[in-house]
Parts: structure tokens; C-alpha cells; sequence
């Protein structure tokens, strides 16, 4: 706790760590004679450059807080383009990434089709017997190969395809 000493020039001070001002009624004794209405007037010009800074400081920061309505408005766009674009990103890579789980399910698909033909056409070949189905058609059905005068040649050179309905020519 801080001790307070008087001297006998009337003049307080406090022994501690922080001085106190000086006591404005024994002022007046050491101004070296400067009038109190002087000393007063003297204060009311720095309380009023101090409200005067303080009521500056107030308006620019009233200015340095104050949006336009403009500037609102492009903000609020902007973040509804941002927000827009977000949403429309996020339906598309949702909807990329269910095309890629469906080709991936059909390529699976085709695997497992291609696999079941090849199985297929490995029973076909195997239960098809070329030796036995020559016996049954030639001893069974009779059937004979054909000779060189039974085959007829055609050469057409007008198109590749040959149609039925005309007549096949004696040469």
C-alpha cells in the first residue's frame, strides 16, 4: 500500500509505484503565476480539441463502416453465382460418378457374357461330331458328293451380290 507524505510547501506526492496527479488546489501555488481563469480557459480548449478529435475519429469510422447499397448487391450476386456453381458442380461429379459405377457394372456384364460364350460355343463344337453327321447323310439320306459336270460357276460383275429372281445365264 502506497504512503501518502506532505512536505511543508503544501505539495502531495505518493511514494509507490504510480504517481497521482497533483492535488489542483495546491496547484496554484506553483504555476508560476498563471491565473486559474487562464488555466481554465486553457482546459476547456483542450477538452474541446479532444472531443473534436473524438467526434472526427467517430465519423471516419462511421465512413470506414459504411457499405453501399451497389456493393451489397454485387456481393449478394456474386455469392449466388458461387453458390450456384457449387451446387451445379457437386450434381455433376455426383452424376459422373454414377455413369462410371454403371459402366463398371457392364463392362462386368460383358465379361461374364463373353465367358458364358465361349462356354457356349465350346459345348457346341464339342456336340457337333462332323464324322457322324457325314455318315448319317451319306448312308442314312443317301446324299453323294457332286461332280465337276454338276457344279455351276457364275461370274456376275455387277455387283457382289446376286439376286434370285434373275435368270442364271447358259454360259
Amino acid at each position: 500500500m502506497a504512503k501518502k507524505h506532505v512536505h511543508s510547501r503544501r505539495q502531495a506526492y505518493v511514494e509507490g509505484s504510480a504517481a497521482r496527479k497533483l492535488n489542483p488546489y495546491y496547484e496554484e501555488e506553483y504555476d508560476n503565476g498563471v491565473s486559474s481563469a487562464e488555466r481554465r480557459k486553457a482546459a476547456r480548449k483542450r477538452k474541446q480539441e479532444r472531443l473534436a478529435r473524438k467526434r472526427a475519429a467517430q465519423r471516419n469510422q462511421s465512413k470506414a463502416s459504411y457499405i453501399s447499397a451497389g456493393y451489397v448487391v454485387c456481393l449478394a450476386v456474386a455469392g449466388v453465382a458461387t453458390l450456384l456453381i457449387c451446387i451445379n458442380y457437386l450434381r455433376l461429379n455426383a452424376s459422373i460418378t454414377s455413369r462410371m459405377d454403371s459402366i463398371a457394372k457392364l463392362q462386368l456384364e460383358l465379361e461374364h457374357q463373353k465367358a458364358a460364350n465361349d462356354e457356349l460355343r465350346t459345348a457346341i463344337d464339342t456336340a457337333c461330331d462332323l464324322n457322324h453327321v457325314y455318315q448319317v447323310a451319306t448312308q442314312d439320306l443317301g446324299m453323294v458328293y457332286a461332280n465337276q459336270n454338276q457344279i455351276l460357276l457364275y461370274d456376275k460383275t455387277e455387283s457382289e451380290y446376286v439376286r434370285q429372281n434373275e435368270d442364271i445365264p447358259e454360259h
